[in-house]
């Protein structure tokens, strides 16, 4: 039930900082702080996919090893596998 009710206030507060945030760069490290929240998430980024679909973007990166996440072209990834899924892994 706990879990239950710190995932809704989670969401809530994400919610929340689409409407407030300044920049997209600021919402983006608002919601990994979130999510840290819930989850180890040290290492944490958002990918977005192109119109096409024949590309991920990443917007928003924090890595222990790589600075930068290039856009990379769609592969057989864990990412590619929760967009497609629709679901966490």
């Amino acid at each position: 039930r706990q879990r239950g009710e710190r995932l809704q206030a989670s969401l809530f507060r994400i919610a929340e900082l689409a409407g407030t945030s300044d920049s997209l760069e600021a919402f983006y490290a608002a919601v990994h702080r979130v999510i840290g929240g819930l989850l180890y998430a040290r290492n944490f980024y958002i990918a977005l996919l192109s119109d096409d679909g024949r590309e991920l973007q990443f917007p928003y990166s924090v890595d222990e090893r790589d600075a930068v996440r290039r856009p990379r072209r769609i592969g057989r990834g864990l990412t590619e596998y929760v967009i497609t899924r629709g679901t966490a892994v």
